[in-house]
């Protein structure tokens, strides 16, 4: 079909509009897409003008290469319309960037919906959750929270490994100071690039002094959950102090130890042997032996303090030999008490036997 020029203008002019119209209805900003339209239709102006009385319709497309004005916006059928070429324009709300992104400006968006996301995963993008929040969504769910008082995530917040020189979670200005993985199942603080306070499944370690508060007897520095008003507090210089109940119990200062209690002390009865040895454990002994009985002393441990009781009435001799350190052997009626004190593995006699 043969056709004028000023046909072909004509049609071109009338093609140009409704393209214009269509990118308009499709979201596009006609004040950066019309300038491009009117530019190319100059140009095919130009270049038709030199032609006779008649052209060619069907060869008008590829003479005047209306593709590669095309490409400089979109693609050739204007189908997709992908920026290649960003150079000169201006980038307005309502401009679609890529096919391979979408853009929902007229919503806040949802987490299963969210106003910036991806042709290929819809459910995954930002959206707005609420005044002044925004949020990130994965699989239609929010994933991460950044509000004007709070940064939330939903999942785990997986960090590298670090190291004390180097924490995996460190601060601005301070990349030495942090937190780090020492090894399986152990937490290390570090601070100046050095392991201060590790936390493992079996341990909690620290490098350096733990400094407490004062503390008093109604609240202990160092106490115990449920049990507040129990533990150990600084009670002045060089003293410290164990409270029980927000009582001062027990006082160690630099030159005494002082029991605001009684000292109750450890007591065990034994039946001894004629012939065997005693055994003793605890402070306070009682024996009841079946009739008159001579015994010895067992090996004891440094430190221990004891005195042996007899509350039956029938003689028990404890003699003077092996692990006994005694003045003679010794006798002990019914009522009697030997008191004795353990020095390396030997009882030493520390005072008579109460003769009662």
């Amino acid at each position: 079909m043969k056709l004028t020029k000023e046909q072909i203008s004509q049609i071109i002019g009338i093609v140009i509009s409704a393209v214009i119209a269509l990118l308009a209805v499709f979201g596009y900003d006609v004040g950066v897409v019309q300038p491009r339209f009117v530019a190319l239709q100059a140009q095919i102006a130009a270049q038709i003008a030199p032609m006779g009385a008649q052209a060619v319709l069907g060869n008008t497309y590829e003479a005047l290469n209306v593709t590669k004005q095309f490409k400089s916006f979109g693609t050739a059928d204007m189908s997709k319309a992908t920026v290649t070429d960003l150079t000169g324009t201006t980038i307005t709300a309502t401009t679609l960037i890529s096919t391979a992104v979408g853009f929902d400006t007229t919503g806040n968006g949802t987490a299963a919906a969210p106003a910036y996301t991806f042709a290929s995963d819809p459910d995954t993008g930002i959206y707005r959750v609420g005044a002044n929040d925004i949020g990130v969504a994965t699989n239609g769910t929010l994933a991460f929270d950044v509000s004007a008082t709070a940064a939330t995530s939903a999942l785990p917040l997986v960090l590298p490994v670090g190291s004390a020189a180097a924490p995996a979670g460190t601060f601005t200005g301070d990349t030495d100071t942090g937190i780090y993985r020492v090894g399986a199942n152990d937490i290390g603080i570090s601070a100046g690039g050095t392991l201060r306070f590790d936390v493992s499944a079996t341990a909690a370690t620290l490098a350096l002094p733990l400094v407490l508060p004062v503390g008093s007897a109604a609240a202990p520095a160092g106490t115990f959950t449920g049990d507040t008003d129990t533990g150990i507090y600084r009670v002045g210089a060089n003293n410290i102090g164990v409270a029980t109940n927000g009582v001062l119990a027990f006082d160690v200062s630099a030159t005494a130890v002082t029991f605001a209690l009684p000292a109750i002390f450890s007591s065990e009865s034994i039946t001894p042997a004629d012939g065997g040895t005693l055994t003793i454990t605890a402070n306070f002994v009682t024996l009841t032996p079946a009739g008159a009985l001579g015994t010895a002393l067992a090996a004891c441990t440094s430190g221990q303090t004891a005195v042996v009781y007899n509350s039956i009435a029938a003689n028990v001799v404890i003699t003077d030999t092996g692990n006994g350190v005694l003045a003679g052997n010794q006798t002990l009626g019914q009522y009697d008490a030997l008191p004795l004190a353990c020095f390396g593995l030997k009882w030493v006699q520390v005072g008579p036997v109460s003769a009662n």
